[in-house]
């Protein structure tokens, strides 16, 4: 008769066991709580791109012209490639209309562009889109596109060739469109620094 407390015991103890590591579960969701970003004056208020953001928003561009120009070729009953008027078409469009799905999330304690196609947007927080950011990333856009000698038709002519060439052409080329060539998270070193450092 003295095993059946024994078990009634031993349930006991294995109830207060589950419900206390259930309790610590639910203690540790509710630790996972996300803050929006805080934006500095410049983040919030200029027209212009914060040089911290710079390189983000190049990636950005550089993805979204490759998606874009995927998207047009599977449409095309033929397996021909863009004509050189399709491709200013897509480019103008993309550069004044699109871009409405990004905005800014803090990252590790720094605040990141995120959206389609960039290593933040699986980045577990809180984002904030809309405002000027849709409309700074279409001016970074035309100015990428526009700083190039042979504009539309050499970025698609990268495409062509590797559609991840369009960052290595926009991002990491001659001055002005080199924004990334500094550190992981793309901010550019300040002047009199070493390359590796980052400006604050």
């Amino acid at each position: 008769m003295g095993f059946v407390p024994q078990l009634g015991l031993l349930m006991i103890l294995w109830t207060m066991t589950h419900l206390s590591s259930c309790q610590v579960h639910q203690e540790q969701l509710h630790k996972m709580t996300f803050s929006p970003p805080i934006l500095s004056d410049e983040e919030e208020n200029s027209v212009h791109l914060p040089d911290s953001l710079k390189c983000d928003a190049c990636k950005a561009v550089s993805v979204q012209i490759a998606q874009t120009f995927a998207a047009a070729e599977l449409k095309l009953k033929s397996k021909r490639k863009l004509r050189e008027s399709e491709v200013l078409e897509i480019t103008e469009k993309l550069c004044e209309t699109g871009f409405e799905t990004f905005g800014i999330k803090s990252v590790d304690g720094v605040n990141r562009l995120s959206g389609p196609g960039l290593e933040t947007e699986s980045v577990a927080g809180m984002i904030q889109m809309g405002g000027k950011w849709p409309s700074r990333l279409r001016t970074t856009c035309s100015f990428l596109i526009g700083e190039l000698a042979e504009e539309e038709r050499e970025v698609y002519g990268a495409y062509v060739k590797d559609p991840t060439s369009i960052y290595r052409l926009l991002c990491e080329g001659p001055p002005q469109l080199n924004s990334c060539l500094s550190t992981a998270t793309g901010r550019r070193p300040t002047t009199g620094k070493q390359s590796g450092s980052e400006e604050l």
